[in-house]
This record gives C-alpha cells, sequence and structure tokens, in this order.
C-alpha cells in the first residue's frame, strides 16, 4: 500500500478556501480604526468609490486610545504654546498649532452636521498657588503668544486673561481662558465614524494584528495574524505603534483617567489645564475628570499596558483633594488609560510620510489626537489620492 501524503505540512497556507481567490485583496488597507483610521477610509472611499478599502485593527471596540481619551479637542495652552516655542522654533510651533487648530474646528464642524453633543464652556489654563512663577512667565512672554499666533493665522484673542471666581484656596484666581476650546464624548463620536464608514462600503475587520508587510513593484503584501493581504496601498493609523516593528522613532505614554462620584457641588465648568497640560480635568455634567500625571512616574508611563496603576490613580485622587477640591473626601467610580505616541527625537508634529512605495504612514499625535488626526487625516488620503506612482 502506497504511503499516505501528508497534507497538515508547513508548505499548506492555514488560510480558509473562502478568504482565497482574491478576496483578501484590496484597493487600500488601512491599519488601525481609531479617529485618524476611519476619517481615511471614508475619505478614500466616498472620493474613490470604485476603490476596495478595508480596515484591519488589532483591539475589540473601545479597547483602543480613540474611545479611551479624556475628551478634550484642545490646541495648547499659553504655557504649552511657550514650550512649543523653546523646544521647536517658532515656526514650526506655528505649523503645528495651525494644524492642531485646523483640527478642532473642523471636528466642531462634524459634530454640529451629524447631531454630536460638545460641551462648549471653553478652555481655562490654572495655575497651583506655590507655581505663580508660570503665570508671571506668560505674562512676560505674552508678545510672543502674539507672533505665533499670527504666523498659524489664527486670532488674536486666541487666549485671554481672565480673572476665576469661587475656585479651590490652591489655584491661583487669575489665569487665561479660550472660547475656542470645547469637550467631546469620544465613544459618541467613534460610534459615529464608524457608522460612517461602513456606510460608504469600508469593510472593518477586527483582532487583525499586522506582523510583517513587504511593499514589491505595484503591490504591497502584509502578514497578519490572521492571514495574508495585498493591495496598492497601505495607510499605517496605529498612534503609538503599537505593533513595536512599525513604531520606528516612536515611544508610548500612558495616560491614565479618573472620573470621581456625582459632586454635590464644584465650581468648573469647561476644560482645565494645570503645569504645561501635565494635568488636565473638566467637568462631566456634576463629576470631575481628572487627568495626567505621567511626568511624575514617566518611566513606569512610558508603556503600551492599558491596565491602570495603583501609584499614578492614587496620585489622581490625591490631586483632587489637595489642588482641585481642598478639604474634601472624594470617591473615584470610574479609572482607565489609553495610550499616546510620542516621537523619540522629542518632536511634536505628526510624523506623516510615505515610508516607501504604496506605504505612508499618519502617527504620533502627541497627546493632541483628538485635535490632530481630523486634520491629519485629511492630509493623508490627500497624499494617497495624489499618489501616481
Amino acid at each position: 500500500m502506497p504511503p499516505q501524503r501528508d497534507h497538515a505540512t508547513s508548505e499548506v497556507p492555514n488560510t480558509p478556501f473562502w478568504l482565497s481567490s482574491g478576496k483578501r485583496n484590496a484597493d487600500v488597507i488601512v491599519v488601525g480604526a481609531g479617529f485618524t483610521g476611519l476619517r481615511v477610509a471614508t475619505t478614500l472611499k466616498t472620493e474613490r468609490p470604485e476603490w476596495k478599502v478595508v480596515i484591519l485593527e488589532a483591539l475589540s471596540q473601545g479597547a483602543a486610545a480613540s474611545s479611551r481619551n479624556a475628551g478634550f479637542a484642545c490646541f495648547g495652552s499659553p504655557g504649552e504654546l511657550i514650550s512649543d516655542i523653546d523646544e521647536m522654533g517658532l515656526d514650526a510651533a506655528a505649523d503645528l498649532l495651525s494644524l492642531r487648530f485646523e483640527g478642532i474646528q473642523a471636528l466642531q464642524t462634524d459634530l454640529d452636521e451629524h447631531g454630536l453633543s460638545s460641551v462648549t464652556d471653553g478652555g481655562n489654563e490654572v495655575f497651583e498657588v506655590d507655581r505663580q512663577e508660570d503665570h508671571e512667565t506668560i505674562l512676560f512672554r505674552w508678545e510672543d503668544l502674539l507672533e505665533l499666533w499670527e504666523r498659524a493665522g489664527l486670532p488674536s484673542d486666541l487666549w485671554l486673561e481672565q480673572r476665576f471666581s469661587g475656585f479651590s484656596s490652591q489655584l491661583l484666581f487669575s489665569g487665561f481662558h479660550t472660547k475656542y476650546e470645547f469637550g467631546i464624548d469620544p465613544q459618541e463620536l467613534y460610534d459615529s465614524l464608524e457608522k460612517r464608514a461602513v456606510s460608504v462600503g469600508v469593510s472593518i475587520h477586527r483582532g487583525v494584528t499586522l506582523e510583517d508587510l513587504h511593499a514589491r513593484d505595484s503591490e504591497v503584501r502584509l502578514t497578519t495574524s490572521d492571514g495574508s493581504w495585498k493591495s496598492k496601498y497601505i495607510a499605517l493609523c496605529t498612534n503609538a505603534g503599537r505593533t513595536p516593528k512599525f513604531a520606528e522613532g516612536l515611544y508610548p505614554g500612558r495616560g491614565q483617567i479618573v472620573v470621581t462620584e456625582p459632586l454635590k457641588e464644584h465650581p468648573f465648568l469647561g476644560n482645565y489645564h494645570v503645569d504645561r497640560g501635565y494635568y488636565y480635568f473638566r467637568n462631566i455634567g456634576d463629576r470631575l475628570l481628572l487627568g495626567g500625571g505621567r511626568h511624575v512616574y514617566k518611566e513606569e508611563e512610558t508603556t503600551r499596558d492599558l491596565n491602570t496603576s495603583r501609584q499614578l490613580i492614587e496620585h489622581l485622587k490625591s490631586y483632587i483633594e489637595r489642588i482641585l477640591l481642598p478639604g474634601k473626601d472624594v470617591r473615584i467610580e470610574y479609572a482607565w488609560s489609553g495610550t499616546m505616541g510620542f516621537h523619540t527625537g522629542g518632536g511634536k508634529m505628526p510624523l506623516l510620510s510615505k515610508m516607501q512605495n504604496g506605504v505612508y504612514r499618519c502617527v504620533g499625535f502627541g497627546g493632541m489626537g483628538v485635535a490632530l488626526s481630523n486634520s491629519a487625516a485629511m492630509k493623508l488620503s490627500t497624499m494617497i489620492l495624489n499618489d501616481r506612482s
């Protein structure tokens, strides 16, 4: 009797027959189903209805940064913008500010057009009483800020001095206010973007991790946890570079957030930034949301781990009880984290580029993903639509 042939060999691909015969071919594959990836995919499918546009996402819905942020539509407080000028130079800081502001303006229009909620009480920069010198530095360098806003093509009333009343005894009564910031419900926005993508014919595949890719001639071949794909264009829209192999030039930063129980009273309405944005808080109805503190435990928070850490959650609770609502014992009812993407070289402009033939990336939003995802997605979409290679 002749020997039996063993078909369970390494030469036989571990892929169902039903997924062969070109069904895993696409014109565009977007890696990452966050705000940016959904916008890129929807734009490309709308502009090129004949294209097959696919999104591959490693995580389940609600597990990635777009659903786990604090809901701040912001572009940088005066203290943050002065840091940008010092770190990047005036021209580069103006380019970045313009991109952020363009993003939140487009976002507000998007929210209005689709009947989505926003909290339009504006944004504020406030200062701890023992950091008065930070406030004085901003006043001393106000002309620098005016020049920055002019170069960015933004109004001269972008931020104004503000006197606050009824505040915490641990915060200065003098600060700054902008009418241009607002708060969003990230999950509501995410659900709307996902629904729009599906409605125009974008196919979304979850639980699929990118393992490798090879660009050759006029196509890019992808190896994933769920088999092989090929496409003419690939758009990497994984802000923090969740797959380290494709995270060159990036490092992650975990942002942790707490939300209190409903409070009988507190003096805060709108967005607030403290210590150059390292702390940020806002009201959600009668609750208080606080995020940040990553700079206190920077080494531990340079991670893609989405679990919260006890030490930082306790630090945030203590910050509420010591600084924001001194003398009050508050109970934390919600605590979670999300991952931000930062540049290893210290830059803050998103890494928006063509990496090789057919392969693009849009990553590294530096904690400003709500603002930058909209404008950066439009720029990336335009690059791909104009690609004649």
